[in-house]
């Protein structure tokens, strides 16, 4: 389908908001920015930016989805087993949280505790859920297996790790603890579930 001049201006006006944005937030935090400074920064009129966005917080959203959903994508075309694919989704998401820097994990963190439906939360728990549900399906992971208890393990570690990062101010190095945490620590916990092969 070939998008209209007008609908690619569109998009293209919403890639220099959110652009800006991303920028505006890395250098001097959300609380430290107004929707002025970020359609000022975008070369846009103030009522382009509440076209697409309510207030100057959603953005935030959309700036972190971006990642997951790639994630997701990548993840959909995968054929490997579950542990594999957990794998690639707990380390793809934490080096996600590195590449957009302290400033802006900072600010999903603090916004999805301070958000009344937790939309991102949702949508990871979903994610996880999912691929763990899957694996049940294919009899990866044994019928009885407590996915919900597994779900909620992987996301406390997830955002747990999300929230070290932060408050050691970027000194944690996620890319370093993510694999190695997986392998020594989820591995083991999936291995107690794992469908018998023999015998």
């Amino acid at each position: 389908m070939t998008l209209t001049k007008r609908q690619q201006a569109a998009l293209e006006t919403r890639r220099k908001i959110i652009e800006a944005a991303y920028q505006l937030i890395e250098e001097k935090g959300l609380d430290h920015i107004m929707v002025e400074d970020i359609t000022k920064k975008a070369g846009v009129s103030k009522g382009s930016f509440y076209t697409y966005f309510k207030k100057k917080e959603d953005i935030i959203e959309v700036i972190g989805q971006g990642p997951v959903m790639k994630i997701n994508e990548e993840l959909s075309k995968m054929d490997q087993k579950i542990a594999i694919k957990l794998s690639y989704f707990f380390v793809q998401y934490l080096s996600a949280m590195k590449t957009q820097g302290v400033y802006l994990t900072k600010e999903f963190l603090s916004g999805e505790l301070n958000h009344e439906t937790h939309t991102r939360y949702s949508y990871d728990e979903k994610a996880i859920k999912d691929l763990l549900d899957l694996a049940v399906t294919h009899r990866e992971l044994k019928k009885e297996t407590p996915v919900d208890l597994l779900t909620g393990i992987l996301l406390s570690n997830l955002y747990g790790m999300g929230y070290q990062y932060v408050m050691s101010q970027g000194n944690f190095d996620i890319n370093k603890y993510a694999k190695s945490y997986f392998d020594q620590v989820i591995l083991p916990l999936l291995d107690r579930y794992e469908e018998e092969r023999h015998g």
